[in-house]
């Protein structure tokens, strides 16, 4: 139990709410009476940070993972949850698979903290081969609904919904942090912490691995560019970021590593810029400062005019020496801030994000942590107008929340007019998005909806928004998962909406008529070891394995080879000593050079010295432990335990083992009563008295 609070209902004296670590929320009665109720289990909540949210393209359905191994399907709309699964690792990204992959829409990839990427279906529980479509989901979950509403205990029934694993991948070695399916469901691109991005192809029922692109540092996010299907837009977290062109399917052409080698990688490397952003808004601020005062003074001028001429100089004089003190002021101020600025670690942050804006798939945005936060950073790839490519072209200055500390987007995505975002400070907010007559893409931070809901230490980790833009949900390292009722104009995300109607619709015959039936998932195996094999590493095992055979194979071979040689030679000296003594050869004639036996016995000895400076330490280790064994254990005996055994009778003398007097007891003994008694103490000891 973590937490316990008594419910306020005098009726009720001994009712506790409880949440304990696993999550669940329960209320107890820890009365010692005998009619004291059993536990009552109220909900079940995320225990860990919730890494990772999506929703269902076509229906109010949404899926989480969290740090804890816990993955949740629930229906939004009628607040309820659907089903859950323990994996055996923590989550740390999810993605509700699209009808490209799965026309029933009933399949999530979860991305876990081990490198495993897991395929799950939502299944029947009575019934694991069965597969819910996301029609029927809904239809079951109204139905369950409808009877718990009404509180109809002699007819109510359970969800018959579980999610039963399809696949488990490991391309990964460390967390996979971004997942993501490009338009038309026939590529998976996954990025990990252990820097490397791996690429799937679709097949009928399976994934195959098509190979990895390795990267500077570890992967912030992933994302396909709008316009193409093997476009990928890759944002590291020390600023290193790639726009590659992969292949679409497998080459099989290098049997020894799944490592490509893209030819076209556009770079970006981010420069931190912050410094001159923040010396040209204090330029603009301390000219704003100066133009106010000068309208002032001329404002006081005016008002003076009919004064005599004293009475303004004498103005004049007084008014230099506050100016004076204001531009000493200033100046110490000036100095102060340059002592501050000297003490803030100008090390340049970790990239949070990056993404591709919708109305200028050319250019992309990024949000940077550390020292780097405050700003959404507009950024291009290198062009022929683009002679800087590793500075962004543009930045906005986000509002600050906090005195002295920037606010950092941690997660945001773009959805019609609207920038949607988290923050590392729990907030949630909104803007709208213009593009200005030159094309220029713009966040209007001036328009903004936000909302404090996730705690002000926790960041927001991810933030959706559902398929007909009605509600919004948000995750973040607080444990919580928030839904929220939007009110947006969702006028951009008609044609959208509509056009997943249209193919909701268009297979709806099709998901009627079609059985629900899978494979047999039962023989399914899951990767529980955390140091299994990744893709990679089990390829290059099995090219070690294929190399290490072809050599134990030539290995053979050369030994049948040197084999037979050796026979042709016994039988050839045989034949030779057969021969009569004047006619033998003698064996200095089988050398074939006297220098090659010299430099074998000079090989042979070095290897023999070697060994022996090898072992050297070894056995120096050896005979120390030895010693040290023998001085803690016999050094100090006097005479060990002798045992004598009769044959004929079951009878057996034996002596003691005694252990010798410390020295300072026998010297102790010569100062007490001379060198006899300790010579006779010595002898007592010796004959075991």
């Amino acid at each position: 139990l973590k937490t316990l609070s008594k419910i306020a209902d005098p009726e009720f004296p001994s009712l506790w709410f409880a949440q304990d670590a696993a999550g669940a929320l329960w209320k107890l009665d820890i009365s010692t009476l005998h009619t004291r109720k059993a536990p009552e289990r109220l909900a079940t909540f995320h225990s860990g940070s919730v890494n990772g949210i999506d929703v269902c393209p076509v229906s109010p359905l949404a899926c989480s993972v969290s740090s804890d191994g816990c993955v949740r399907v629930q229906n939004f709309d009628l607040k309820l949850l659907i089903c859950s699964e323990k994996m055996l690792s923590g989550g740390s990204s999810i993605l509700w698979a699209p009808a490209t992959i799965d026309e029933k829409l009933t399949t999530l990839i979860v991305g876990c903290s081990d490198g495993v990427v897991r395929i799950m279906l939502v299944t029947k529980k009575s019934d694991a081969q069965y597969q819910w479509t996301s029609q029927s989901l809904l239809d079951h979950c109204e139905e369950i609904y409808e009877q718990q509403r009404y509180s109809l205990p002699a007819t109510t029934k359970h969800l018959d919904v579980q999610l039963s694993l399809k696949e488990a991948l490991k391309p990964h070695t460390k967390s996979v942090s971004s997942m993501m399916i490009n338009k038309d469901g026939s590529l998976l691109a996954t990025g990990s912490e252990d820097g490397n991005v791996f690429l799937f192809a679709r097949g009928d029922s399976r994934y195959s691995p098509i190979g990895y692109i390795e990267m500077p540092s570890a992967i912030a996010s992933l994302q396909w560019k709008p316009s193409t299907n093997t476009t990928l837009l890759c944002c590291c977290t020390e600023g290193e970021c790639s726009e590659m062109v992969v292949p679409d399917k497998p080459s099989g052409g290098n049997s020894e590593t799944f490592c490509l080698q893209l030819p076209d990688i556009k770079s970006f490397n981010f420069t931190s810029i912050k410094q001159r952003l923040r010396k040209e808004e204090e330029d603009a601020r301390l000219a704003a400062e100066a133009e106010e005062r000068r309208k002032k003074k001329e404002e006081e001028g005016e008002a003076s005019d009919g004064e005599e001429d004293t009475e303004e100089k004498k103005e004049a004089e007084a008014s230099d020496e506050p100016e004076k003190g204001e531009e000493e002021e200033d100046g110490d101020e000036e100095k102060e801030d340059e002592e501050d600025v000297e003490e803030i670690d100008t090390s340049q942050g970790k990239v949070l994000f990056g993404c591709y804006a919708d109305d200028a798939p050319d250019t992309f945005i990024l949000s940077v942590g550390g020292f780097d936060a405050g700003y959404i950073y507009h950024c291009r790839f290198e062009t022929a107008e683009n002679e800087a490519p590793n500075e962004p072209f543009s930045a906005s200055s986000l509002p600050q929340i906090e005195e002295n500390k920037d606010t950092a987007m941690t997660t945001g995505f773009f959805s019609g007019s609207y920038f949607f975002a988290g923050t590392n400070n729990g907030m949630l907010r909104v803007h709208e998005t213009t593009v200005d007559k030159e094309g220029v893409f713009k966040i209007n931070f001036d328009s903004t909806w936000s909302l404090s809901m996730h705690d002000v230490t926790a960041a927001v980790h991810h933030v959706e928004i559902s398929h007909d833009g009605k509600y919004l949900l948000s995750s973040g390292s607080d444990s919580n998962f928030f839904i929220y009722k939007f009110g947006g104009d969702v006028s951009r995300l008609e044609e959208r909406i509509a056009k997943a109607a249209e193919e909701q619709r268009a297979k709806a015959e099709a998901e009627k008529a079609a059985a629900g039936l899978v494979e047999d998932l039962s023989s399914v195996r899951d990767i529980d070891d955390p140091s299994a094999y990744s893709i990679e590493e089990a390829k290059q095992k099995a090219e070690h394995d294929r190399r290490v055979k072809l050599a134990e194979k030539k290995k053979l071979e050369t030994k049948r080879a040197v084999e037979l040689l050796r026979r042709e030679f016994r039988t050839l000296f045989g034949r030779d000593e057969a021969l009569p003594g004047h006619m033998r050869l003698s064996k200095l004639d089988f050398q074939m050079d006297p220098l090659i036996q010299k430099e074998v016995e000079k090989t042979v000895e070095e290897k023999i010295d070697t060994l022996h400076r090898e072992f050297a330490w070894e056995s120096e280790r050896t005979k120390l432990q030895l010693q040290k064994l023998q001085d803690r254990f016999k050094a100090n005996v006097e005479t060990e335990k002798i045992v004598l055994v009769a044959f004929s009778k079951q009878t057996e003398v034996s002596t003691f083992r005694l252990v010798r007097p410390p020295s300072e007891v026998i010297a102790l003994a010569e100062c007490t009563f001379g060198a006899q008694t300790s010579s006779v103490l010595q002898d007592m000891t010796k004959r075991g008295l």
